[in-house]
């Protein structure tokens, strides 16, 4: 596979994550994000029965399994001040 390849279908990835986050429907994102991601990444977003809200950009890292990108990696990167 070329990085071409690679760049072409991580670009792709991303475009299925980032409308998901903006634009929903709400309960629909859980179905929508899980095939993008790998099995091992763990994303919580209400604890102890409080939602919280995350704001900056997103990093992430991607490995490849089985021919698919998938985000192994999900960071926050906060806006600078």
């Amino acid at each position: 596979m070329s990085m071409d390849d690679a760049g072409a279908d991580v670009l792709a990835v991303i475009q299925r994550i980032h409308p998901a986050w903006l634009e929903g429907p709400v309960d629909a994102i859980t179905a929508t994000l899980l095939p993008c991601f790998d099995e091992a990444v763990v994303m919580t977003y209400t604890l102890n029965d409080q939602t919280y809200t995350e704001s900056g950009h997103d990093l992430l890292v991607f490995t490849q399994s089985g021919g698919e990108w998938h985000v192994m990696r999900r960071a926050l990167v906060p806006p600078s001040s």
